[in-house]
């Protein structure tokens, strides 16, 4: 027979989750930039930016204000398709 005890996930207190979190990325040390133009097809513009590739996160950084557009943990980024503009 296997285990006859009782099985405990947890001590069943939540844990205090008071502690501050960090801007990702703002904590990354380094990444490869590409310059890239993002099309936004809800708005109907395109604009040019920066895509930023670190071992924590994936960026868009839109390069007229240098405002993160886009952010994502790298660990998220399931695979890649490359799309050619005839523009």
């Amino acid at each position: 027979m296997y285990g006859t005890g009782k099985f405990s996930l947890g001590s069943g207190r939540k844990k205090d989750r008071s502690r501050l979190r960090s801007v990702p990325e703002i904590a990354c040390v380094s990444s490869v930039v590409w310059p890239v133009t993002v099309e936004d097809f809800s708005l109907n513009i395109r604009f040019d930016s920066f895509l930023a590739i670190a071992p924590e996160m994936l960026v868009i950084i839109e390069d007229r204000n240098k405002e993160v557009v886009f952010a994502v943990s790298s660990k998220s980024v399931i695979g890649w398709t490359v799309l050619q503009s005839n523009a």
